[in-house]
């Protein structure tokens, strides 16, 4: 990660009061940091556009619309695979490099975790005196070495300060300082370090605590059948920026919906988690939309969290792989809606509410509909000619080095402008074996 000279100012308008450090000072909440290009934000503004800029708008889309289909498709169908095994690795700055102050909250998450759940935890600090991506790259490595297995969970906790770049990326930083650089001696690209977590063998839940948070959900669907879940939920959107901690914060909503879901429920899905967070946290914003979505491929089924027995007592149905789930899901069929223009939240709510009666009714034999995608035509292809351009650049440099003219290489052609015009949804039904 190349150093990054310019400053940014993140924003909380969520927030109206001003923060005091444990002396009575006004801490650095809001003092301004850099994005991940070096390039300024000024005050109320969202990250700097980019080549994907479209698509990522779109997969913000597409979460909003999906939480509705979600929600209206609750109850029925499969609730997700159990786990035999979770794990939780919390990340957070030490406290010399953490001016939000998190330790609180992340302890009070891990409380629930511990005691609640009966989950394994692992806490893990980004320190002073070594880079802090070679030490997040330590720290997943051995994470997922120790607990990764087939019927394992894994949940990778962050808090602290997010910096945008890119869609799809996302630096951490743990102070927002106006004179000092971040590089990668003080921040880290978690973009370039995910691939350790998202190549174990186990399924993967992310839960991010910062700013921008959003701007990891971005990911192309593949139309073939997965069995492995890999969801994030994040405090915000890609544009838009979350509390820091205190009562109203993402984190203690997210500790009340944890412990209110356990006193009504033995299990619940990642879905009815970001509802209660939304819905039903006393001090949450009721404006800020919590994103959840699949990172990368789409899964057949919803990831579901779980109390696990406790000490040494013996496997319970909740913690048992279940042969029917398993069993069910043989067959698959692939739709594709054509709409001239984008659905709106009703037209989505509309189509869920027929297929599901379609199911209960038995008009329809499959036993779940799965949400893949909600996409653009014209956006799918400026990607793929940004691919192309990108491509192109990098024969460019390469040529360059070799002193060959780059003329030969590159045209000059650059990525056209998207222009929404249609939209495709994927929709997946799963049956049972005839």
């Amino acid at each position: 990660m190349e150093q990054l000279d310019q400053a940014v100012k993140c924003e909380f308008p969520l927030r109206t009061s001003i923060l005091t450090n444990d002396t009575g000072d006004e801490s650095s909440w809001g003092i301004p940091m850099v994005t991940a290009d070096g390039e300024i934000i000024e005050e109320g503004d969202s990250p700097p556009p980019s080549a994907l800029e479209g698509h990522a708008k779109a997969v913000s889309e597409d979460a909003k619309l999906q939480y509705i289909w979600r929600d209206t498709m609750k109850d029925y169908g499969f609730a997700g695979k159990p786990h035999r095994r979770v794990s939780v690795l919390m990340i957070s700055w030490h406290g010399k490099l953490d001016d939000l102050e998190t330790m609180g909250e992340v302890n009070a998450l891990e409380d629930v975790w511990r005691n609640d759940f009966n989950y394994e935890v692992v806490k893990k600090e980004l320190v002073e005196g070594k880079r802090p991506g070679i030490q997040l790259i330590k720290h997943l490595a051995d994470f997922v070495f120790e607990y990764e297995g087939d019927s394992a969970l894994l949940i990778v906790y962050y808090a602290g300060h997010g910096i945008p770049g890119p869609p799809g990326e996302l630096h951490l930083a743990g102070k927002r300082q106006p004179n000092i650089k971040h590089s990668i001696d003080n921040a880290v690209a978690w973009h370039e370090s995910e691939h350790i977590i998202r190549d174990a063998k186990a399924d993967v839940l992310l839960i991010f605590d910062c700013c921008y948070a959003g701007n990891l959900l971005t990911r192309n669907v593949r139309s073939y059948y997965q069995t492995r879940s890999y969801e994030t939920l994040a405090a915000c959107g890609r544009r838009e920026v979350t509390n820091p901690p205190g009562e109203d914060s993402f984190t203690s909503a997210l500790i009340w919906a944890l412990k209110d879901l356990l006193k009504e429920r033995k299990r619940f899905t990642i879905t009815e988690l970001q509802t209660r967070i939304m819905n039903g946290a006393p001090n949450f914003p009721k404006a800020q939309f919590v994103p959840l979505l699949e990172r990368h491929d789409p899964c057949d089924q919803r990831l579901i969290l779980a109390p696990l027995p406790s000490g040494l007592e013996a496997e319970s149905p909740i913690s048992t792989p279940s042969t029917q789930t398993l069993d069910l899901r043989q067959n698959y069929l692939d739709l594709r809606f054509w709409f001239a223009t984008r659905p709106n939240e009703e037209e989505i709510r509309n189509l869920a509410m027929r297929l599901r009666r379609d199911m209960m009714d038995k008009n329809i034999g499959a036993h779940s509909i799965g949400w893949l995608a909600l996409k653009n035509v014209d956006l799918v292809r400026s990607e793929k000619e940004v691919a192309r351009n990108v491509a192109k650049h990098w024969r460019w440099v390469a040529r360059q080095k070799s002193h060959i003219q780059p003329s030969l290489v590159n045209g000059g052609e650059g990525p056209s402008e998207p222009k929404a015009q249609s939209m495709v949804t994927i929709l997946k039904f799963d049956s049972s074996p005839v």
